[in-house]
């Protein structure tokens, strides 16, 4: 989870019209990540949504911890549930 792809493909099912699946890649290449990360970031941006690099910086890098606290903060976002 920590290239983005599983992030984005989250985020498509609520903004299906503001990101295209065909510009992630799924893998470990660290160049890919970080061009999952950026668009991930653009995204966020665009449409003015509450998430900041610092949350999800170290999630590249595998902190699980990290990781665990971001999904937790997208499905509050997402469902408007605890």
């Amino acid at each position: 989870m920590n290239n983005g792809f599983l992030i984005a493909e989250i985020f498509t099912r609520y903004y299906p019209t503001q990101l295209s699946m065909h510009s992630f890649d799924n893998s470990d290449n660290a160049a890919r990540k970080n061009n999952n990360w950026f668009l991930l970031e653009k995204f966020f941006k665009k449409n003015q949504l509450e998430f900041k690099p610092e949350e999800y910086k170290e999630i590249k890098n595998g902190n699980f911890e990290q990781l665990v606290n971001f999904m937790i903060k997208i499905y509050k976002f997402l469902t408007k549930r605890m």
